[in-house]
């Protein structure tokens, strides 16, 4: 079995999906990347999508599963495992695991209308006051 780092930046395709199997627990996450594919007949920039999957377990991925959503960037380190078998029927099968490890980021969250205007005003009157207008 073969083993290496992948880091990745890319947005959630869906909500991460908790999963509690006896003590432990994981998160299943898709991030989806949009990468420039050249240009069509007609000259139009074209786009190819990326997609993939990730695990995080314990305390990481109940903290993705519990702030993360559709849409969320992030950026990912992951220990990358191939492995292959021979299945029942005496076939070849191939794999590619992603683990996450420690260093998931996730942006803050979005804020809202009136935490913004509530900011821009507090910002107003801190800039105010110390200009004494």
């Amino acid at each position: 079995m073969n083993s290496f780092t992948l880091t990745a930046v890319g947005n959630l395709a869906r909500n991460p999906e908790l999963v509690a199997k006896n003590d432990s627990s994981y998160a299943r996450f898709c991030l989806v990347g949009n990468d420039y594919a050249g240009k069509d007949e007609e000259g139009a920039a074209r786009e190819v999508v990326t997609s993939l999957w990730f695990v995080a377990f314990g305390a990481m991925g109940e903290a993705l599963a519990r702030n993360a959503r559709k849409g969320d960037q992030l950026f990912i380190e992951a220990r990358v495992r191939a492995s292959n078998w021979t299945d029942k029927q005496g076939e070849k099968q191939y794999d590619i695991h992603s683990s996450s490890r420690a260093s998931v980021s996730v942006p803050p969250a979005r804020p809202s209308a009136r935490s913004v205007r509530r900011s821009v005003t507090v910002r107003h009157h801190a800039w105010a006051s110390a200009h004494r207008v």
